[in-house]
C-alpha cells in the first residue's frame, strides 16, 4: 500500500489549482481573441454593408445613366430625322431652285430662293450643333458608365476580398470556440482525474491514519495499564516500606525506652547521693532523645517524599513515551 503524506496530497492540490488557472486564463484569452475577431467581423459586415449601399447608390446612378442614355437616344433618333427632314428639304429646295432658275430665271426668285437657303443652311448650323451637344452628350455618359463599371468592378473585388477575410475570420472564430471547448474538456478530464487521485489517497490516508489511530490507542491503552500497574507496585512498596518504618520505629522505641529505664534506673541508683546532678543529665539526656526522635522522624518523612518523587518521575516518563 503506498503511503500518501498531507504534504504530497497539499502539492497535487496546488497542481490541480494551478492547472485550473492556467485554463481559466487560456479560455480568457481564446474569448478575448474571439471578441476581437467577432469585432473584426463586424468592421467588415459594416464595410460590406456601406459597400452594398454604396452599389444601391451606383444602381441608381446607372439607372438614371440608363435613362438619360435612353432620353438621349430619343433626342439623337428626334435630332436624325429632324436632320433627315431637312436634308430631304434642302434638296428640294436644291431641286425647287434648279428648277426654278431654268424655268424663270428671275432676280427676285434668286433673292427668295436665297433667303430660303440661307435659313435652311441655318437650321443645317443648328442642328450640327445638337449632333455635337448630343454626342458630348453620350461621351460623357459613356465616361460616367465606364466610372461607375470601374467602382462597380472595384466593389466586387473589395466585397470578395471582405468575403474572404470574413471567411478566414469566421474559421478562426470556429477554431477559437473549438479550441475553448477543448480546452475545457481538458480541464475537466484533469479536474476529475485529480479529483479520482486524490479521493484515493485520501482513502489510503484515512485507512493509514486508522491504523495508526489504532496503534496509538492501544500503545495508550497498554501504557496505562503499566502506569496502572507500577502505580499499584509503588502504593504496594510504600505500604511494605511504610509498615518496616512503623515496626523499626516501634522497635527503636521500645530499645530506647528500655535503654533509658535501664538507665534511669542506674542513675536513680547511683543519684540517690547525686539527685540534681543526676536530674540535670536525664533532661539532657532526655532532649538528646528527643532530637534523636525528630532526626529519625525527618529522615522518614525525606524517605517518603524521595520516594513519592520517584513515583512521580516514573510516572511522568512513562506519559513522555
Amino acid at each position: 500500500m503506498t503511503k500518501y503524506t498531507d504534504e504530497e496530497i497539499a502539492r497535487q492540490l496546488e497542481e490541480l489549482w494551478n492547472t485550473i488557472v492556467k485554463g481559466t486564463n487560456r479560455a480568457l484569452e481564446l474569448l478575448e481573441r474571439s471578441r476581437a475577431v467577432e469585432a473584426e467581423v463586424l468592421e467588415y459586415r459594416t464595410i460590406v454593408e456601406n459597400i452594398v449601399a454604396g452599389a444601391e447608390t451606383t444602381k441608381l446612378e446607372i439607372s438614371e445613366i440608363a435613362q438619360q442614355v435612353e432620353v438621349s437616344v430619343e433626342t439623337l433618333w428626334q435630332l436624325q430625322v429632324a436632320v433627315a427632314e431637312k436634308v430631304q428639304t434642302a434638296e428640294q429646295f436644291r431641286n425647287e431652285i434648279i428648277s426654278s432658275v431654268a424655268e424663270i430665271g428671275g432676280i427676285e426668285i434668286l433673292s427668295a430662293l436665297k433667303e430660303e437657303i440661307s435659313s435652311a443652311r441655318t437650321r443645317l448650323i443648328e442642328a450640327k450643333m445638337q449632333l455635337e451637344q448630343a454626342e458630348e452628350l453620350l461621351q460623357g455618359l459613356e465616361m460616367r458608365s465606364q466610372e461607375v463599371a470601374t467602382q462597380i468592378e472595384s466593389n466586387k473585388n473589395t466585397v470578395f476580398q471582405l468575403a474572404q477575410k470574413t471567411a478566414d475570420k469566421a474559421n478562426e472564430v470556429l477554431q477559437v470556440r473549438s479550441d475553448i471547448v477543448q480546452l475545457q474538456e481538458d480541464i475537466w478530464s484533469e479536474v476529475q482525474q485529480n479529483e479520482i487521485r486524490i479521493e484515493q489517497r485520501y482513502s489510503i490516508f484515512e485507512v493509514q491514519l486508522q491504523a495508526n489511530l489504532t496503534a496509538t490507542e492501544q500503545r495508550i491503552e497498554a501504557f496505562q495499564q503499566e502506569v496502572a500497574n507500577a502505580i499499584d507496585r509503588l502504593n504496594s512498596t510504600l505500604t511494605t516500606v511504610n509498615n518496616e518504618m512503623e515496626g523499626k520505629i516501634a522497635e527503636v522505641k521500645t530499645e530506647l525506652i528500655r535503654s533509658q529505664i535501664n538507665q534511669i534506673e542506674t542513675l536513680v541508683t547511683q543519684a540517690r547521693s547525686q539527685e540534681e546532678g543526676a536530674i540535670i543529665q536525664l533532661s539532657k539526656k532526655l532532649e538528646i532523645i528527643e532530637k534523636r526522635q525528630k532526626y529519625f522522624r525527618n529522615w522518614l518523612l525525606g524517605v517518603t517524599f524521595g520516594v513519592g518523587l520517584a513515583l512521580a518521575i516514573a510516572i511522568a516518563l512513562l506519559r513522555l513515551r
